[in-house]
């Protein structure tokens, strides 16, 4: 009884095996009796696949070597003899399908190619969401730094206007004005101007902006002060203002939307003093200034 149950244990193994043989493409049978030859010297030659790598075999390890990494099999020669051949086998896929691929090397010091592509189309251009993301990511910072160098020609173009304010404050013999804005859509570019009229350098610590925005708030609907800041969308890395020196600089700040009798407060802090200068520009006058684009 025991010997019968060994026979049909052993009949229901050949069974499984024989149906869970590794499917070949039938292009892929015609390539063996036809198999691609494969021209390598000492430099390296890629061959490429549609999935990744599982095993590779090379006949003649004397002269040849490879290494496997993803889909791509790289070879080279490592001896320059003549005429050197090898065959080479590799085995691929992924966990639905197994491929092989059987190819002769031959060794050719000034005809070899640096890529042998067997991929499908179908995987020769295909793009996985890793790289769509990192091209969208490159595209993004792209046009990024276009518009970035855009403003900053703007900026530059804002700085050769002539003055049109004088609006400003003055502390220590240090001044600082407001002398041009123009807006868009969703800037404002104000071209400041800082005098020092002292024998001691301004080095600038900090530049601060903030919308200064009123509101009730209450049983009593009492009126409070919220100051928003706001990041400039350039400025320079390092400004300082030398003794009895007049500069001028633009910033580039996002427009914020403000209610009459509301301001922008801007504030210049000194990085070796305590000689901060604040300036406050109304609601009015950034809303009511030029277009940028127009005269």
């Amino acid at each position: 009884m025991k010997r019968h149950i060994t026979y049909l244990l052993l009949a229901f193994i050949c069974v499984v095996s024989s149906n869970a043989q590794v499917i070949v493409k039938e292009n892929e049978m015609r390539s063996v009796t036809n198999p691609d030859t494969i021209l390598v010297n000492d430099n390296t030659s890629y061959l490429l696949f549609n999935h990744d790598i599982i095993a590779y075999a090379i006949g003649n390890e004397t002269d040849f070597t490879g290494l496997a990494f993803k889909n791509a099999l790289h070879l080279r020669a490592k001896t320059r003899m003549n005429g050197s051949i090898s065959s080479v086998f590799v085995s691929y896929g992924d966990s639905t399908y197994l491929q092989h691929k059987y190819c002769i090397l031959k060794y050719e010091p000034y005809q070899m190619s640096e890529f042998y592509d067997f991929r499908d189309d179908y995987y020769k251009y295909k793009i996985s969401n890793v790289q769509k993301r990192e091209e969208r990511a490159k595209l993004e910072e792209e046009e990024k730094d276009y518009f970035i160098a855009e403003v900053k020609t703007r900026a530059k173009n804002i700085m050769n206007l002539p003055d049109e304010m004088d609006m400003g404050n003055t502390i220590n013999n240090l001044s600082l004005l407001i002398r041009l804005i123009r807006i868009d859509a969703e800037y404002a570019y104000i071209k400041y101007e800082f005098i020092n009229k002292s024998a001691i350098d301004y080095e600038f610590e900090k530049v601060s902006f903030q919308y200064e925005e009123k509101f009730k708030q209450g049983f009593l609907k009492k009126k409070k002060i919220r100051n928003i800041d706001v990041f400039p969308l350039i400025q320079p890395d390092y400004l300082r203002v030398n003794a009895y020196e007049t500069k001028s600089i633009v910033y580039v700040i996002p427009i914020y939307g403000l209610d009459e009798k509301e301001c922008l407060v801007t504030t210049f802090r000194e990085k070796l003093g305590a000689r901060n200068i604040e300036i406050r520009c109304d609601s009015e006058i950034i809303s009511g200034s030029k277009l940028l684009f127009k005269n």
